[in-house]
C-alpha cells in the first residue's frame, strides 16, 4: 500500500500545468500590478513577453485557473514586468456559419417543400493569454 503513494505523488506533480515565458526580463520586483481587462490600464505600457500555460494530463478548466494565475505572478515578478494582464480570447473560423438545404417531395399529394437554415459554428480556439507590462518611462 504505501509503495503506491509515491506514485500518486508524483503523478499529481507531472500534471499540474506548465507556463512558458517568452520575453524580455528586467531586475526582479516585488510586487507586480494585476489587470483582467486592458481597459484597465491607466499608464503607457509596452508588451514585454508572453506567458503560455501547457496542460500535461490534464483537463483544461478544472480549477487551475487559480494556480496558473499564482504561478503567472510570480513569473511576472521574477521577471521584473510592472504589472500582468490576464485575458481569454477566442479564435473564430473564418466560415463562422454554415448553411443547410434541404428538399422534401411528398409524392402522394405532390407537394414539394425546400427549407434552407443556417447553423452558427463555435470559435475554433479559446484559451487565456497572459500578457506582461512594462510601464514606458516618461521622455
Amino acid at each position: 500500500m504505501y509503495k503506491i503513494y509515491p506514485l500518486l505523488l508524483l503523478l499529481f506533480i507531472a500534471c499540474r500545468p506548465k507556463l512558458v515565458y517568452v520575453g524580455s526580463s528586467y531586475q526582479q520586483k516585488d510586487s507586480v500590478a494585476v489587470f483582467v481587462g486592458e481597459a484597465a490600464i491607466t499608464k503607457p505600457y509596452m508588451v514585454m513577453g508572453v506567458i503560455q500555460p501547457e496542460y500535461f494530463g490534464t483537463v483544461q478548466g478544472l480549477n487551475y485557473d487559480a494556480v496558473i494565475a499564482e504561478k503567472a505572478i510570480k513569473t511576472a515578478k521574477e521577471k521584473g514586468a510592472d504589472a500582468i494582464l490576464f485575458s481569454n480570447y477566442y479564435l473564430k473560423n473564418e466560415g463562422a456559419s454554415r448553411n443547410r438545404q434541404s428538399t422534401t417531395i411528398y409524392t402522394d399529394s405532390s407537394v414539394q417543400r425546400q427549407s434552407t437554415s443556417t447553423e452558427t459554428l463555435p470559435p475554433s480556439a479559446t484559451g487565456k493569454q497572459i500578457l506582461l507590462i512594462k510601464y514606458k518611462q516618461a521622455e
